[in-house]
C-alpha cells in the first residue's frame, strides 16, 4: 500500500522514468535488507522516533496525510532506505545475542549434568 501511494505521488508531475528507476531501486534495497514481514514494525519504529507517535493501524492514514509531494515521498524513500540497514544490523545482532545465551544455557546445563 504505501510504496503504491508514494509512486503514485512521485509520478503526478511527469517523473522521468530513471527517477522512477532509482525510488524502485531503493525499494527494493529496503525490503531487500528487512523482509517484508519485518517492513511494517521497522517503518512504524522509524515514523515514531521522528514525528508524533501513531498506532500501527494509523501509519498508513498518518504518512499519506503527511507525505503529499514529489520531494516529501522522494525524502522518506531515502530516509528509510539510509535507517534500513541500521534496522536490520541492530535485528542481526540481537538475534546472535539470542543464539549465544541459548548455546551458554546449553553448556551450562551440560556442566550441571540436566
Amino acid at each position: 500500500m504505501l510504496k503504491n501511494y508514494l509512486f503514485s505521488v512521485i509520478s503526478q508531475n511527469g517523473t522521468h522514468e530513471l527517477e522512477l528507476k532509482a525510488l524502485e531501486d531503493r525499494w527494493e534495497r529496503i525490503v531487500g535488507l528487512l523482509g517484508s514481514e519485518s517492513f511494517p514494525e521497522f517503518l512504524r519504529v522509524f515514523w515514531n522516533s521522528r514525528n508524533r507517535l501513531v498506532r500501527k493501524s494509523d501509519l498508513f492514514k498518518t504518512i499519506r496525510k503527511q507525505i503529499t509531494s514529489r520531494e516529501e515521498a522522494f525524502k522518506l524513500v531515502r530516509d528509510l532506505d539510509e535507517c534500513a540497514a541500521l534496522y536490520a544490523d541492530e535485528h542481526k545482532i540481537e538475534a546472535r545475542q539470542r543464539q549465544l545465551a541459548d548455546i551458554a544455557t546449553a553448556v551450562w546445563r551440560v556442566e550441571l549434568g540436566e
